[in-house]
């Protein structure tokens, strides 16, 4: 005889379990009753002739720094010529243009990247285009920009440590008072004052070290870092670019 297999664990109703072979069935049933038409139901659409499509890469460089212990505005450059996405002849967006942009200062514990995203063009005569938001990555397409992380670990195991020796030295002290008050029959004044203090002092000193146990990574970008800007909308030009004056 086979062993009996062991009970099902009691899941929600309607909750996935992967050890459930009818789960199975039904994702198999489920993908084979779909529709097999093959048409595809959008029609093929005739792209403008100065535009860029959704995918397009704008390579730049950073001219503006970031750190990620405050908020603020991204200054780059697009570093190269980008034309349009059909045919590659028109020049759409000139080297030296600047790209206007925010990032994202919110960062949690264990993260090295830091979230961006483009507004604005500003071509060298003055004019721009509005953007929207377009997502920066690096070099290799990941998503957001990597550099340098400093992870405050001499700051965290420092204040570590510190709270340690308060702990430590208000321990002892406490244990001092209240020894010499256990030999007496009757504590003075300045031994209840003085484990008192200590014990005040020690939880004091603790929260607000504390504090310190609880502070976010920096990221930082540096000057010259070199990106991408992913366009994620097409965008769409009336001519290709002149200068206007």
């Amino acid at each position: 005889m086979y062993p009996s297999s062991p009970p099902l664990p009691d899941l929600p109703e309607g909750a996935y379990n992967p050890a459930d072979q009818k789960d199975k069935e039904a994702f198999l049933s489920k993908r084979s009753s779909g529709n097999s038409e093959w048409t595809l139901k959008h029609a093929r659409t005739q792209g403008s002739p100065f535009e860029l499509k959704t995918g397009a890469v704008i390579p730049g460089i950073m001219i503006s720094g970031i750190n990620s212990d405050l908020p603020g505005q991204l200054i780059g450059q697009v570093s190269q010529n980008v034309y349009d996405t059909a045919t590659g002849k028109y020049l759409l967006i000139p080297q030296g243009s600047r790209m206007i942009g925010v990032y994202d200062s919110r960062v949690v514990a264990g993260q090295s990247r830091v979230l961006v995203a483009w507004n604005r063009i500003i071509f060298q005569d003055g004019s721009s285009i509005t953007l929207g938001s377009m997502t920066g990555a690096d070099m290799a397409g990941y998503s957001g920009f990597s550099d340098h992380t400093d992870n405050h670990y001499f700051r965290t195991f420092g204040t570590a440590a510190l709270m340690s020796i308060i702990s430590g030295v208000g321990a002892y002290a406490s244990d001092t008072f209240k020894s010499d008050t256990a030999s007496n029959d009757k504590p003075s004044l300045q031994d209840e004052l003085g484990s008192a203090l200590s014990s005040e002092l020690g939880k004091s000193s603790q929260r607000l070290l504390q504090q310190n146990l609880n502070v976010q990574p920096t990221l930082t970008i540096r000057p010259g870092y070199r990106f991408n800007m992913v366009v994620q909308k097409d965008i769409v030009f009336s001519s290709p670019y002149k200068p206007w004056r």
